[in-house]
């Protein structure tokens, strides 16, 4: 894929995080911390949106999923 490719997808996924984030501002807290610290991360070919109670486990199945 292009590197102008994936800069679009990584903008269209911060897009969606942050109408997450929005959207969770009307919850409890704790989801509204999560979609906050959403985060978009990159492994190969592949861009992923994260927004979980554990980013940096969900970082890293994401990044060994990919590996095969």
């Amino acid at each position: 894929s292009s590197a102008a490719s994936d800069v679009y997808k990584r903008q269209e996924l911060e897009a969606v995080r942050a109408r997450t984030q929005q959207s969770f501002e009307q919850y409890l807290p704790e989801p509204l911390e999560r979609a906050k610290n959403g985060r978009v991360v990159t492994s190969g070919d592949y861009v992923m949106l994260i927004i979980s109670g554990d980013n940096d486990t969900a970082i890293q199945m994401f990044r060994d999923g990919v590996k095969g």
